[in-house]
């Protein structure tokens, strides 16, 4: 028994607050309430030469999943799938990751994912909200009519306050920009280039 070695020291710890989806399998975490206790700490006391670890260890690594196909669709997500590439959220801002809905407690962006299960409630960006139920509808943007204004284009020059139309929706610069994409406005609404409009504005 001194040499037990089926338990990974790398999840010997509780997933944090976020990751509800014990099914999925993480590399980070137990999957059950371990509270301050160890595996590593129960299999090694007294065993000469060893020390159990004191208190709650930190994991570096990251959630893995036991199906990589099973991803969120963005075409029937009730909001935005949560992205690490270069997308950022502003507080308030809901996003879908692994079933679940999250929202955003401060601007973020980037890792770690919003259920990543090495963070506790205080550490982690974002609040689980719950998960996605068959009865909630597909995000949508607000559209205006066309020629409501201008489509949006690459190689014009748009002075702070100029509106277009991007795949629909109307976006107003807050600065001089060209060829910056509106679409960044959709998640960001604190520093992206474009402010994304309400239908009624």
């Amino acid at each position: 028994l001194g040499r037990v070695s089926v338990w990974s020291l790398n999840r010997d710890k509780s997933c944090g607050a976020n990751y509800v989806t014990l099914e999925r399998v993480s590399d980070a975490c137990s999957g059950i309430d371990q509270g301050t206790a160890t595996f590593a700490g129960a299999l090694g006391a007294g065993i000469g030469g060893l020390t159990a670890p004191a208190g709650d260890t930190t994991a570096t690594a990251t959630a893995e999943s036991v199906d990589p196909d099973d991803t969120d669709d963005p075409k029937t997500s009730p909001y935005p799938v949560w992205s690490e590439d270069d997308a950022a959220y502003s507080a308030g801002v809901k996003v879908v990751w692994h079933g679940n809905v999250y929202v955003a407690k401060w601007w973020t962006q980037g890792k770690p994912e919003p259920d990543d299960p090495t963070l506790t409630a205080d550490q982690s960006a974002w609040t689980l909200v719950g998960p996605v139920l068959d009865t909630d509808p597909p995000y949508s943007l607000p559209t205006l009519a066309p020629g409501t204004y201008p489509d949006w284009s690459a190689v014009t020059v748009y002075q702070a306050g100029d509106r277009v139309l991007y795949d629909g929706t109307a976006f107003e610069a807050r600065w001089a920009n060209q060829a910056v994409s509106p679409s960044a406005g959709i998640t960001d609404h604190d520093y992206a280039t474009w402010r994304m409009l309400d239908s009624g504005e």
